[in-house]
């Protein structure tokens, strides 16, 4: 019997309209996505953490629940990277290396090199030389990547190669070159797609061409004001390139020039581009702006403003005060997120697995059934085969539940320690040896093996040294001058006889690790 043509021309209609409401519906998802990825990348460039992570667990969940590998790397690595500027490392690798699972990254050679560069973002604190490493093999990946996009990453990694070079080496000149490729790419990029980077790009040069004098203090009167000049006239620049975008912010651009008339000791200048700088949008939650108010607070003292002089002071200490706070609880509260959504995927995956189980089950009771049929005498044993297989599925279920809540214990109680001990240092809290002491037991007692009259103060240094904070680092949080740390660094260099091209941070790690052998 034949169907008749009507039906099935019906049937067919029928399909295409199923078809295209299953299209639709995707791609509205797919729009849902992109629009929350988009909305916590905004975040996080507000430094808005808390919503970068909440929108980027929102867009993770939707890919999640249709195993989209795109949409899941993508997430991942938003999630990566808000995680790494939060410090919470381990967090932050585990996402890496989600994304790096995922099909669509294998594919995708550009989201390998951002995912690379986040790893080496987390090992800034630990490993600076790792850190260099990575971003090269970042650039390797891409290296053939014509693409605007990858032009404009390739010119943001070399920025940061040259900013290590710049302080951490303090060699300018491998910074000038790696500063010059940086420019060779963001050329391939259309001005108004890049105008946020070649901004700071110029604040950038700027800095570093009055740096040169900071570092250089023999130089002549005349080479001094030529790089003064030079760094005025790179951030005048940066401020006319943004400008003309009319942009979400200029704080930057202000914090700059008020940088310049600081350091050319034309405070009443200063004073006017600091007040401009914290008025800008993005000044409330910046956290690198609560020096500002400190900056504001001296150059009033300068000025025999007391009054203002002390109520910036009383700004600035409040501000630090609620920031250490704030980090305190966004992190809390990011980890308790972290937590859940890994509580949620993991039962979302245990929901299949179980779906699966019982569509296994019952597949095995037709099986059982068509046999009992047939052989009526194999009963027995196959009711004996499903006990054994369910119990040994039961088992194997519990063991995986145990070891996950076991390492995410174990977890939780490294990051504590760990984020303790460097919010004591930040804080230049009194208590930080010694709870450094008790996070790293054997730091005290194998250095004073070598040098056993090392004071306190030295060992403190070392320290911070040891956790990768730099010499900017350290003087900011111990209230000291760049140059003071730097000389008392040098001193403690000669006393161990530490090579000038050596790290000391890994020379420390190094002898640790040789004394435990």
């Amino acid at each position: 019997m034949s169907i008749p043509t009507k039906t099935i021309r019906i049937l067919f209609l029928l399909f295409l309209f199923l078809a295209s409401g299953y299209a639709a519906s995707q791609e509205k998802k797919f729009n849902e996505i992109e629009n929350l990825l988009k909305k916590s990348d905004q975040s996080y460039e507000n430094y808005d953490n808390i919503k970068a992570i909440h929108y980027a667990l929102k867009a993770k969940g939707l890919a999640f629940k249709d195993n989209d590998s795109k949409y899941l790397a993508e997430s991942y690595y938003q999630l990566s990277l808000i995680l790494s500027d939060l410090t919470l490392t381990k967090e932050s690798l585990y996402y890496v290396d989600k994304a790096f699972q995922q099909k669509y990254t294998q594919k995708d050679k550009l989201l390998q090199a951002k995912l690379t560069e986040v790893k080496s973002y987390n090992y800034y604190i630990s490993d600076l030389s790792q850190t260099i490493k990575e971003s090269f093999k970042s650039l390797k990946l891409i290296e053939n990547d014509k693409t605007t996009e990858a032009s404009k990453f390739r010119g943001e990694l070399y920025v940061g190669i040259a900013g290590y070079y710049e302080n951490t080496k303090i060699n300018f000149d491998s910074a000038y070159i790696f500063y010059k490729l940086a420019e060779n790419e963001y050329k391939k990029v259309p001005e108004r797609q890049n105008y946020e980077n070649l901004g700071d790009f110029y604040i950038r040069l700027g800095g570093i061409s009055i740096k040169t004098n900071d570092e250089n203090p023999e130089l002549s009167k005349d080479a001094r004001k030529k790089n003064y000049d030079r760094g005025l006239d790179y951030y005048q620049k940066s401020f006319n390139l943004v400008k003309r975008y009319n942009p979400p912010t200029l704080q930057p651009q202000y914090q700059a020039f008020a940088d310049y008339y600081y350091s050319t000791d034309q405070y009443p200048q200063a004073l006017e581009f600091y007040l401009k700088s914290i008025k800008e949008k993005n000044s409330v939650n910046n956290p690198y702006n609560i020096r500002t108010y400190r900056n504001i607070s001296e150059l009033y003292e300068i000025l025999g403003d007391k009054e203002n002089h002390a109520k910036y002071k009383n700004i600035f200490d409040q501000k630090i005060a609620e920031a250490d706070v704030r980090k305190s609880k966004n992190i809390d509260h990011v980890i308790k997120m972290i937590i859940n959504d890994k509580q949620a995927e993991y039962e979302a995956n245990q929901t299949k697995k179980n779906t699966w189980i019982i569509i296994g089950i019952v597949i095995l009771l037709i099986l059982f059934f068509l046999i009992y049929r047939i052989l009526h005498k194999k009963l027995k044993h196959t009711k004996s085969v499903i006990s054994e297989v369910t119990n040994t599925l039961q088992a194997k279920e519990e063991i995986l539940v145990q070891k996950h809540i076991e390492t995410e214990e174990l977890q939780l109680k490294v990051n504590d320690a760990y984020n303790e001990v460097i919010e004591l240092a930040k804080k230049n809290d009194p208590s930080f040896y010694l709870r450094f002491q008790e996070v790293y037991p054997e730091f005290h007692r194998k250095l004073l093996e070598v040098i056993p009259d090392l004071r306190t103060s030295e060992l403190i240094l070392y320290a911070y040294t040891f956790l990768g904070f730099s010499i900017k680092d350290v003087a900011e949080y111990t209230y000291k001058s760049v140059n003071t740390i730097r000389n008392r660094k040098q001193n403690l260099r000669k006393k161990f006889s530490i090579p000038t091209e050596q790290d000391m941070g890994i020379w420390l790690r190094k002898l640790i690790d040789t004394k435990e052998q």
